[in-house]
């Protein structure tokens, strides 16, 4: 049976909810619209007290989009309990509710395939038998964790992640003490640098961090007590960690000190029992960015999709 929740998330605390993302949760979709510049919206399929299906998203100009400020969002279910017919039956009446609500068009970013490959596409043969055409594709690149990291890298990435074990860079994990507004502009002048967009401002940045703390983990690398490199993190699920802000310091660009970081970044998540740390995408709006590619595969980083897709009511 389809429920529809528009206002008090509270409610799906009556139900044993699904495995998701934290992107997906509802605490994250509905600080996605602190601004309230649209309507947060819930749809779930009940069993008797169970979600057996869940999205979550939010309507803006008569769109609902899943996620509104994210890099994904879309449906959680478990896999052991997908029942197809229920889930397409779930679908359609979702466009029913909107289609009567005068909104006028679906739009929802899949997670990468690498997170759960079965049920990835099992969602997108769904979503294409539902009418929904694919908008955009992006490259996503991800490491899956092992303890020889550094040896499946590019025979150059080797040689600079020596370079700076020699100059005596240091790995360290930050706690949230760390001066935000300094961690912010440092990332900014990074991509600022490469022409990449900075997709948070400083006060989201904080806000972000300061709300969900105990998914956001902090690391940085340090040459003579100077920071070389960082990284905001991201823990998605208990397998999965996202690298959400890499960058670095261009005094020590001759050391590629980035190398360094996402050695010991994945010496860490393996330590910590994560399968796959999630570098992001290599595309801009499906447009590949060569040089971005390359230092990723060059890291030992595999390639899958991620998807967008679009549906008019």
């Amino acid at each position: 049976m389809l429920k529809i929740i528009q206002k008090n998330i509270n409610e799906l605390e009556k139900y044993t909810f699904p495995t998701s993302f934290f992107l997906q949760e509802p605490t994250h979709i509905i600080d996605q619209n602190k601004e309230n510049l649209g309507e947060c919206i819930y749809f779930i399929w009940i069993n008797d007290k169970k979600i057996e299906y869940y999205l979550g998203g939010i309507i803006v100009n008569q769109v609902f989009l899943s996620p509104f400020r994210a890099t994904f969002g879309g449906f959680c279910f478990e896999m052991e309990n997908i029942n197809t017919n229920n889930f397409l039956l779930f679908i359609q009446e979702i466009k029913i509710f909107l289609k009567q609500k005068n909104v006028k068009s679906m739009v929802i970013k899949n997670f990468p395939l690498c997170y759960a490959p079965e049920k990835n596409a099992l969602i997108e043969n769904i979503l294409f038998q539902n009418k929904f055409q694919l908008k955009n594709s992006e490259l996503n690149l991800h490491l899956k964790l092992n303890k020889n990291i550094v040896e499946n890298f590019h025979t150059s990435e080797k040689r600079r992640f020596q370079k700076c074990v020699k100059n005596n860079f240091t790995f360290h994990t930050e706690n949230q003490d760390i001066d935000l507004v300094f961690v912010h502009q440092f990332i900014k002048k990074s991509r600022e640098r490469k022409n990449y967009p900075m997709t948070l401002d400083e006060q989201n940045f904080i806000h972000l961090i300061h709300t969900f703390p105990e998914k956001f983990r902090l690391f940085t690398v340090k040459k003579d007590e100077k920071i070389a490199a960082l990284c905001v993190t991201i823990i998605m699920n208990d397998s999965i960690l996202y690298s959400f802000y890499p960058a670095d310091n261009v005094d020590f660009l001759v050391f590629s000190p980035l190398v360094f970081l996402f050695a010991c970044l994945s010496s860490y998540a393996l330590e910590h029992h994560f399968k796959i740390l999630d570098l992001g995408i290599a595309t801009d709006k499906g447009v590949i960015n060569a040089g971005l590619l390359t230092f990723k595969q060059r890291l030992g980083a595999e390639i899958s999709q991620k998807n967008e897709w679009f549906c008019d009511l």
